[in-house]
């Protein structure tokens, strides 16, 4: 199998995400671009990284090794303090099932896609520098796609205005409609 070629890969940021009893997964204030720095604990602010993984439907079934990794603008491992202090390259590697839905009465569940996912929540956000660019980058069995990356900046809460929040939301009136 070509990994690269028989698979999609979603990656985005949340501020918190979660996967339910039956497998979809829960995200809270997704796809953003900028994540502040607390000053008080010289973190970022608490945030998570989702991977949704399909594979084609001749994949059924495989278990995939997978490596999600935090790099700087210039493509470099970002080093954080481990916990006797020493650094450490910020890398999760996981092993992942990929599986088809069981859905046993569906007449064409072998057309379906078997599916995965990874979701890392930093709960107390991360010793990054302010003002820098960082990227997640998503690997399976060692290849990455062209497009298995998040990236995102790091800012002062200053920075972070009302207008550079994602638009596209909207309350709705539900006695007078849209």
């Amino acid at each position: 199998m070509g990994i690269a070629n028989d698979t999609h890969v979603s990656i985005f940021l949340a501020d918190f995400a979660n996967a339910d009893p039956t497998g979809k997964v829960n995200a809270i204030g997704a796809g953003w671009q900028m994540v502040t720095m607390t000053p008080e604990t010289g973190a970022t602010a608490p945030h998570a990284v989702v991977v949704l993984i399909s594979a084609a439907p001749s994949v059924e079934d495989t278990e995939v090794n997978t490596t999600l990794t935090l790099c700087d603008a210039s493509g470099e491992v970002v080093q954080i303090p481990g916990p006797a202090g020493d650094p450490q390259a910020l890398q999760v590697v996981q092993s992942v099932r990929l599986d088809r839905p069981t859905v046993q009465q569906f007449p064409q569940r072998e057309k379906l896609w078997s599916q995965g996912k990874v979701i890392i929540n930093l709960p107390t956000g991360l010793p990054l520098q302010v003002d820098h660019e960082y990227q997640w980058v998503f690997k399976i069995e060692g290849v990455s796609g062209p497009q298995w990356m998040a990236p995102f900046f790091v800012v002062q809460p200053s920075e972070l205005r009302e207008q550079d929040q994602p638009s596209g939301t909207a309350e709705v009136d539900p006695t007078t409609g849209p």
